[in-house]
């Protein structure tokens, strides 16, 4: 499981127009790897409907987590 602070990812990728997010997710997929993005996105999960339904159905499937702090991350694991 990689985590990644949400303040390191690169520009643009919770943008969802870029297909940034999209390769990496897919990307770590391909090489059995979970990928969390760990930090608040609120005020853009609020601003796209496609990135809301984007975290939504990742969180959904459980691979892949996006979650708010650390304490939450190990909520969902536990």
């Amino acid at each position: 499981m990689i985590v990644v602070p949400v303040s390191r990812l690169a520009p643009g990728f919770l943008d969802l127009s870029t297909r940034i997010a999209g390769e990496v997710f897919q990307k770590m997929e391909q090489y059995s790897r979970r990928l969390v993005i760990q930090g608040d996105i609120a005020v853009e999960v609020a601003a796209s409907k496609a990135l809301h339904d984007f975290v939504y159905e990742t969180n959904r499937r459980g691979h892949h987590l996006f979650v708010p702090d650390h304490e939450s991350l190990i909520a969902r694991l536990g």
